[in-house]
């Protein structure tokens, strides 16, 4: 490329980012590490969600590590991994079946006089694989479920927004 090609290419890109702008459009991640400094997260049962967790928070430039009063404390209770269905489909001897993952995670926000929200999330994908193949089902099957921890995650990442810009209700 030319100079004269990159510079519109530059300026094409710029009048991109302002229409954008002026359109409202905004990082949701922007937000809420501005309303919330630190997290604790813990977790007996499901340290693979824990970190996971950990890790896209500090992402977003929040704290996860351990101090003396967090803006918000996450608990995750427990998870499972369910397995549904076996399907044959003719088309190349694949076998389908849904996984989904049930999370159950409890949410306090510093400064709250109201008990933690507790709830269940809940995730699930189908998966297709070679029923002759087993280490590519098992390959496969692993990939689902860590995009299933990931989508949990962005849940409870989404979860803790909602919940600490909710107003109060402790005021007058």
């Amino acid at each position: 490329m030319n100079t004269r090609q990159l510079t519109k290419v530059a300026l094409g890109l710029s009048v991109l980012l302002l229409v954008l702008y002026g359109c409202g459009f905004q990082l949701r991640t922007t937000s809420l590490s501005s309303q919330v400094a630190s997290v604790e997260v813990s977790s007996i049962e499901s340290p693979r969600i824990a970190s996971a967790l950990e890790r896209g928070l500090s992402r977003l430039g929040i704290g996860v590590e351990s101090v003396e009063a967090p803006d918000v404390r996450v608990h995750i209770y427990e998870h499972e991994f369910l397995q549904a269905g076996s399907l044959f489909i003719p088309r190349g001897g694949l076998v389908e079946y849904e996984i989904t993952l049930e999370v159950h995670i409890g949410i306090e926000v510093a400064d709250e006089q109201e008990e933690p929200l507790n709830t269940v999330l809940t995730e699930a994908q189908r998966v297709a694989v070679n029923a002759e193949n087993l280490l590519s089902t098992s390959a496969e099957d692993e990939v689902v479920r860590q995009e299933l921890v990931d989508k949990i995650v962005d849940s409870i990442i989404r979860l803790i927004a909602s919940v600490v810009s909710q107003p109060s209700t402790d005021s007058p």
